[in-house]
């Protein structure tokens, strides 16, 4: 972990959920340093408005984030195309975690609805959302 906390840094910080079956889940968020302690740091979250109120992290439970490593927007993303090896995925409310990949085969972009694309694995092609699409492999 990050022995060199400061104010202001960016930082994730972990917390837990023990449940009576003996599971235990995870949790992550991001914050920022208000204070920092010789064990713990004084943090407010990131996504809250600038009035919340700020609350203990454990040292050890925090990792600092490099904002200048991390781009805010990409430079060049690498859209799908025709003849692309895609990867569809998407977490439905109802139907859970579907997955399909393949060879793009079509996208249909019609104004007023969805930009869509056909995706074929073998002899069977497949119909998907675009914005659910990313490259796993470009077509040379």
């Amino acid at each position: 972990m990050s022995e060199e906390f400061k104010k202001g840094d960016l930082i994730v910080y972990a917390g837990y959920t023990d449940k009576i079956e003996g599971v235990t889940k995870a949790h992550y968020r991001l914050g920022v340093i208000r204070s920092v302690g010789k064990y713990e740091l004084f943090v407010i979250d990131q996504n809250k408005s600038i009035y919340n109120s700020s609350f203990r992290v454990p040292k050890e439970c925090a990792q600092v984030i490099e904002r200048a490593s991390l781009l805010p927007r990409a430079r060049d993303i690498k859209r799908p195309s025709l003849g692309d090896l895609v990867l569809y995925y998407n977490e439905g409310n109802h139907s859970g975690v579907v997955e399909d990949h393949g060879v793009l085969v079509s996208i249909t972009d019609i104004p007023g609805q969805l930009r869509s694309v056909k995706i074929r694995k073998g002899k069977d092609e497949s119909s998907h959302s675009l914005k659910d699409v990313i490259v796993l492999e470009h077509d040379k």
